[in-house]
């Protein structure tokens, strides 16, 4: 019995440990266009609460990375699809163009590229429960 009571209790603190180890990571997000899976770039921005403490980071803004140099070509007027690797509580999706002051904000039902040739930044903004991450994919369209 004293056997049974131990090896239950090693379990409970194996499927605790796994819970906080994903807790601890932040979520991937995906970005499909015109069949193409876009890389996030480079660094995502982000404020997580892991387990036991919390940890921000701040490396590049939708602008910044405009004039970067990237070989991701799409179309016109093509679908974005988004996935997450944990539903978010809340998205705010954003392109910014090369040369324009201000972003087009993306209706979440309505995801799509722009019907203008240039360079482009989609911004994903995600809320979930343990922070909110910032993530920037950089594309052309033709």
């Amino acid at each position: 019995m004293k056997n049974i009571l131990m090896y239950l209790f090693l379990i409970v603190c194996v499927f605790i440990v796994i819970f906080m180890v994903n807790r601890a990571k932040i979520p991937s997000c995906k970005v499909v266009i015109d069949n193409q899976v876009i890389q996030v770039f480079e660094d995502n921005n982000y404020c997580w609460t892991g387990f036991i403490q919390t940890e921000c980071l701040d490396s590049y803004g939708p602008m910044e990375i405009l004039d970067k140099d990237v070989n991701i070509v799409v179309g016109r007027e093509k679908e974005i699809d988004i996935t997450f690797s944990r539903k978010p509580e809340s998205v705010i999706c954003e392109i910014w163009k090369a040369g324009s002051e201000e972003p087009i904000k993306l209706n979440l039902n309505e995801l799509k590229t722009s019907n203008l040739k240039g360079q482009y930044t989609l911004s994903v903004f995600a809320v979930f429960k343990q922070g909110n991450v910032l993530y920037l994919y950089r594309f052309d369209v033709e």
